[in-house]
């Protein structure tokens, strides 16, 4: 039987997140990998191959570079996690109905967990720069699209109507002055990892950065937090503490 000692955990990675809706595979999937330990030095040719063959949808031969880490290697969980994550991609492969449409959506978001980030490391980086190493990463792994559709694209809702996508440098185009200065008041972002779909690495960014972004007309769309309508208990104690203190120290300015 071919790689019998490879089907079990195959199958436990696996079957569990097919048995998911949609929503909550794409959550696990993310939170299993972003927790993925590095791969060692002397494997990191294979995992190369195996992104890059991932990308393109050569799943059997993904599958044979992470098979070759383990037979090294049989406990290596970032080979285990990533096998996980071709058998459940493969499985929607051959599954998806192939008279239903297409939609931008669709296509972007299958680029968002077929992209795979072979290094993620930033330390402090600017929003716009996050974007701009995001949007290269997304184009040169996209070899089998017409290059006016290749990559991902990005763009900002800055609220109130206004939304600019960002050009390959990172810039918001059409953008004004105030919009686009205001991108540099986002929190500086630190990460450091490896092998990672597009996804999990947006998933750190907004994360860090205190943003969300959506799917939407073809392109991932970043916006501020909705600011939360009930106050935090921080803030619920230092309101109290503020009215308690108030009638103290009108009393010491009346003496």
């Amino acid at each position: 039987m071919k790689r019998p000692l490879l089907l079990l955990p195959l199958l436990a990675l696996a079957l569990p997140a097919l048995a998911q809706d949609p929503a909550t595979q794409s959550k696990s999937r993310a939170e299993s990998i972003d927790r993925m330990p590095l791969p060692s030095a002397p494997f990191e040719d294979q995992f190369h191959q195996a992104k890059a063959y991932f990308a393109t949808g050569e799943f059997e031969k993904a599958r044979e570079q992470m098979e070759m880490v383990l037979r090294a290697d049989h406990r290596n969980g970032s080979a285990l996690a990533l096998l996980g994550r071709i058998a459940e991609r493969e499985w929607q492969v051959n599954h998806r109905d192939p008279r239903a449409e297409r939609t931008p959506d669709d296509l972007a978001n299958d680029k968002l967990d077929s992209t795979i980030i072979e290094d993620f490391e930033f330390y402090r980086a600017y929003f716009r720069d996050l974007v701009a190493f995001l949007l290269d990463a997304s184009h040169e792994v996209d070899t089998k699209t017409e290059d006016s559709k290749r990559g991902v694209a990005f763009a900002f809702d800055f609220g109130n109507g206004r939304r600019a996508d960002f050009d390959i440098g990172g810039s918001p185009v059409g953008a004004n002055a105030d919009d686009s200065s205001a991108l540099d008041d986002i929190p500086q972002i630190t990460v450091r990892a490896k092998w990672l779909p597009l996804r999990s690495a947006l998933n750190i960014v907004a994360d860090q950065a205190n943003l969300e972004y959506r799917v939407e007309g073809g392109r991932v769309v970043f916006s501020r937090k909705a600011a939360s309508a009930t106050p935090s208990a921080a803030e619920e104690t230092h309101a109290e503490s503020a009215e308690s203190a108030e009638p103290e120290s009108h009393a010491e300015g009346a003496e």
